[in-house]
């Protein structure tokens, strides 16, 4: 992905960006697209979905590493003496 591409994307929340993908699969669906705006609009679609899996990832380790931290909140909790 390019420097601009990524830059521009950088900007957008997971919402925004998975609103314009369902965007670009709506073109694709209504069938009114040229082949060259179809090969745009598929190159767009495809770094969207990576960005988005991106932000998802990253999502994902956050959680996971929270619900480690609380469990080894309760774990030193246990093993404080009363």
């Amino acid at each position: 992905m390019s420097e601009c591409a990524q830059e521009s994307l950088s900007s957008l929340s997971f919402e925004a960006a998975m609103k314009q993908l369902e965007e670009i699969v709506k073109k694709f669906e209504s069938g009114g697209l040229t082949l060259e705006e179809s090969v745009i609009a598929y190159e767009k679609g495809v770094r969207l979905r990576q960005y988005c899996d991106e932000l998802l990832k990253n999502a994902k380790l956050r959680m996971e590493q929270v619900s480690r931290n609380v469990e080894d909140e309760k774990i030193d909790d246990k093993m404080k003496p009363a």
